[in-house]
């Protein structure tokens, strides 16, 4: 990884092969409740598809695998899954007895080459309750290719997230002026309670459309509905052009109540970084639970993209910073890959205690990435710091050694004589 850690996990290998396929989230109403809101997938190995539900620990999902599709028969494939605009899962069966790569040989004979098959997920039970579609039944498929302006506007309020997505396409495409007038009387009422879905796409229609203006995307990022204020933080990540007006809005989702608009406002600070935002990234950074591991990765990586810019090193204020704050930017700087943040974390570890093992590391990252005479500091930082832990020492100068090699620099005479004499 790049010093940062990797991306939390939100599932281990258990029952399942590592070669999972055309992973779907289900968001439709012809399968029952039990299933909405689900990721499916195709494992190729074990010839199945499963079925994940998602527990949240804020905005950290867990997946807990249950069955969906078994199948004796050996060369089930199953590749790719798509929702279909029915509220049918459909699935891509390569079909195949080899699905290796080179593990058989390329020309061997038992490698099927002219077939295939693809499936339709239809649910059959009886076990429907109330608030399901009734009967669970395959919905109606309108051509949206050949819909007018009017139903394109409808079947982006539509429970069906596949049939949302098509109308969303199909409007830019060749909605036009005719699709921006239409759109109006939706995103007039934006901040308002209810159609949260058919909201949230017309502001990407406008957007993607160059018609959203700044006053109604103000009004979607204090909407009463999540996922309207979800989106038009989505939509501030996408902005070309930064300005005083969106970073407000971006710091103002840091403050919301759901911790999903916290996090997409993360991202889109991430996505524009200034000095000006890093007290306010911090703030934010210190109200994270620890169970809530992807948000804690994404403010992780959002101080990390701020603090890669020189400009924003020269820009702050640190004097006034707590412990905790300090603390908080040590912790990323593993991940920036520049003099500054080496010229920081050397006045951190004068300042805050460490284990050693995390010392070596920083010392390591300073001689690294540091400017030159990095070595003689690290030097001096380990005879005085531990003057008395001469063990600590020889994995100190063992650690300049390293870092030096790998920068390709070269000992000067006055560090081999204080290596010499610890």
């Amino acid at each position: 990884h790049d010093g940062l850690g990797f991306a939390p996990h939100m599932s281990t290998v258990q029952n399942h092969s590592t070669a999972l396929c055309g992973v779907t989230y289900y968001a439709a109403n012809q399968y029952p409740k039990a299933y909405h809101g689900k990721l499916f997938l195709g494992d190729v190995v074990f010839n199945r598809m499963n079925a994940y539900r998602l527990d949240w620990t804020g905005t950290t999902p867990k997946a807990i695998m249950e069955d969906f599709i078994t199948c004796s028969d050996p060369w089930f494939r199953p590749v790719d899954i798509k929702l279909g605009p029915d509220g049918c899962l459909y699935v891509a069966d390569f079909y195949n007895r080899i699905i290796g790569h080179y593990e058989v040989s390329l020309d061997h004979p038992g490698r099927d080459r002219d077939k295939g098959r693809i499936w339709r997920i239809v649910y059959r039970g009886k076990d429907w309750r109330a608030g399901d579609v009734s009967p669970l039944v395959p919905q109606p498929v309108t051509n949206l290719a050949r819909a007018d302006v009017k139903a394109l506007v409808a079947a982006i309020g539509h429970v069906n997230l596949s049939v949302r997505l098509q109308a969303a396409d199909q409007l830019v495409e060749r909605g036009g002026n005719e699709a921006v007038q239409s759109l109006l009387p939706t995103v007039k009422d934006v901040a308002d309670a209810g159609n949260g879905a058919q909201k949230m796409h017309a502001l990407w229609v406008l957007e993607r459309l160059g018609k959203l203006d700044d006053e109604t995307l103000a009004r979607a990022s204090s909407a009463k509905e999540k996922e309207v204020r979800v989106h038009a933080q989505r939509i501030l990540t996408e902005k070309k052009t930064w300005t005083p007006k969106y970073a407000a809005m971006a710091k103002l989702g840091l403050l919301d109540a759901d911790p999903f608009v916290q996090r997409v406002s993360l991202e889109a600070l991430s996505a524009h970084p200034a000095a000006d935002q890093v007290v306010a990234i911090l703030a934010h950074r210190h109200t994270v639970a620890a169970a809530d591991s992807h948000m804690t990765y994404a403010v992780r990586a959002a101080l990390r993209d701020h603090l890669r810019s020189l400009k924003t090193w020269d820009a702050l204020g640190i004097a006034g910073w707590s412990e905790k704050d300090h603390r908080a930017v040590a912790d990323v700087c593993l991940g920036i890959h520049n003099e500054a943040s080496a010229e920081y974390l050397k006045m951190y570890l004068s300042r805050f205690d460490e284990p050693g093992e995390r010392t070596k590391t920083l010392v390591h990252y300073i001689v690294r990435r540091g400017a030159e005479g990095a070595s003689a500091w690290a030097v001096q930082f380990a005879l005085q710091k531990y003057a008395s832990a001469k063990a600590m020492q020889a994995t100190l100068v063992k650690t300049i050694m390293q870092a030096n090699q790998e920068r390709g620099g070269t000992l000067t005479g006055a560090d081999r004589i204080a290596f010499e004499a610890m």
